[in-house]
């Protein structure tokens, strides 16, 4: 890394970065349309990839972003409930698995949730039996868990 960029790096306190699991394999991605996707956060085939935040010991995305912050500084991490760049959006389970392991990863302050349109509907009435009926549910529990 240049000097310009260490330099840089230690005058914020962390790096907000959106999870798209970018480092996904060639057998693991999710091109539900006609557009190339380079990520792979797309319906139920998502699920399958959660576990690339973390990866094997020290190669998952998170593991991979937190080296380039200085000592002590952590991520924040950008989760997506929708989708990205027209490429299917993501499973209720793929935003709860990962959020989850998000918020619990040593290198992780706090996480920001990525949704085209709010959460809650602008009647406010929204009912979760379980942390999976709804975007909203999925959120609540997990933040509601930390």
């Amino acid at each position: 890394m240049d000097e310009f960029c260490a330099e840089l790096l230690l005058r914020y306190r962390g790096i907000l970065f959106y999870f798209r699991n970018d480092r996904a394999a060639a057998e693991q991605t999710c091109e539900p349309c006609d557009v190339e996707c380079h990520s792979c956060i797309a319906g139920d085939c998502a699920e399958q990839t959660i576990s690339n935040f973390t990866g094997p010991v020290g190669t998952g995305e998170a593991d991979v972003m937190a080296r380039l912050l200085p000592p002590g500084r952590k991520l924040q991490v950008g989760v997506y409930f929708s989708g990205l760049s027209g490429c299917g959006v993501p499973s209720i389970k793929y935003g709860h698995d990962v959020l989850e392991l998000v918020l619990s990863h040593p290198s992780v302050n706090g996480a920001t949730v990525y949704t085209e349109h709010p959460l809650v509907s602008t009647d406010g009435e929204i009912s979760c039996p379980t942390p999976l009926a709804h975007k909203f549910c999925a959120v609540a529990s997990v933040f509601g868990s930390f």
